[in-house]
């Protein structure tokens, strides 16, 4: 995990005023795919020559060879916290980002997280840049199941990391188009031309009473309710799986749900509208300022 830090220009709260325009939703992207892919596995086992898992430097990223990108990506703690779970992941080269949010209150949820970032980015690292969808959707339910796998025999060997989980949000951007996986509340979101939408659905039941508990044993929040899925939870994990057309111009946003409970849609839309030179570290330090308690991260990618 990480917390980067590059401070921008103008204070968070004045860079939000400076646009008080209310984005519309965008249609909802094309050619979804079934929950849970296309049948079939990926290839077994690690691949050869696969890269070490790490983070990308705070900023913009270089532009990789299959479509042209910029990347931002920022994370904190939260406010009075000094333990962050989150784990953040931006490939530029493959088209690659990830964004996981270890279970709050576990045992180890920063093991979780950051063991389900580079179970990812292993795998997925060298892949033929000619796969098809069907191919890809096969390749991706693969391998969250073999993350899913990781998390489970880890919590099951080390005491210390028992019942821990995490959440996932993917973006694969590739020349077949964007994929998305989802699993848990972290969010991913499309702003285009103005107009932005959530394009992720949030695995929650809820709102309900605070005396009741989830199925992992937090009490739940009256505003929030209860999360349903999340990697390592069960033997087998259900990602939501879309397919949509990639843009030409435009931004995605990953961001833990510390950031989208402290930032409304249209705060988050504004900020992408200042066309900032570091729009994650905007983003965080906004919901920063307006107190959030949970660790908050975000990863903006710019087309």
């Amino acid at each position: 995990m990480t917390t980067l830090t590059q401070t921008p220009s103008a204070s968070p709260a004045d860079l939000l005023h400076r646009n008080s325009g209310t984005p519309e939703s965008l249609a909802r992207p094309a050619d979804p795919l079934a929950k849970g892919g296309a049948p079939g596995s990926g290839p077994a086992g690690p691949l050869a020559g696969a890269r070490p898992a790490g983070f990308a430097p705070a900023g913009f990223a270089p532009s990789g060879d299959r479509l042209r990108q910029r990347a931002s990506l920022a994370s904190d703690a939260g406010v009075g916290r000094t333990h962050n779970e989150d784990c953040l992941l931006a490939r530029p080269d493959l088209g690659l980002y990830v964004m996981a949010d270890g279970m709050g209150g576990f045992n180890a949820g920063e093991v979780a997280s950051k063991l389900v970032v580079e179970t990812l980015e292993r795998r997925l690292d060298c892949q033929p840049p000619d796969l098809d969808r069907a191919s890809l959707g096969s390749l991706m339910t693969s391998v969250i199941n073999e993350a899913n796998a990781a998390v489970l025999r880890t919590s099951a060997r080390r005491p210390e990391c028992l019942g821990m989980g995490t959440t996932l949000t993917l973006l694969w951007l590739t020349p077949a188009g964007a994929l998305m996986a989802h699993v848990g509340d972290s969010r991913l979101y499309a702003w285009r031309g103005g107009q932005m939408q959530q394009v992720s659905c949030d695995h929650v039941i809820g709102p309900l009473p605070a005396i009741l508990q989830d199925p992992f044993g937090e009490v739940a929040s009256a505003r929030k309710g209860i999360l349903t899925r999340a990697i390592g939870a069960e033997q087998t994990v259900e990602a939501d799986l879309l397919w949509m057309e990639t843009p030409a111009t435009g931004c995605f946003v990953l961001c833990s749900d510390g950031l989208s409970d402290a930032l409304s849609d249209t705060e988050i839309a504004q900020v992408l509208a200042l066309g900032e030179d570091d729009p994650a570290r905007v983003l965080v330090d906004a919901a920063l300022d307006q107190g959030a308690a949970d660790n908050v991260s975000a990863i903006v990618i710019t087309l």
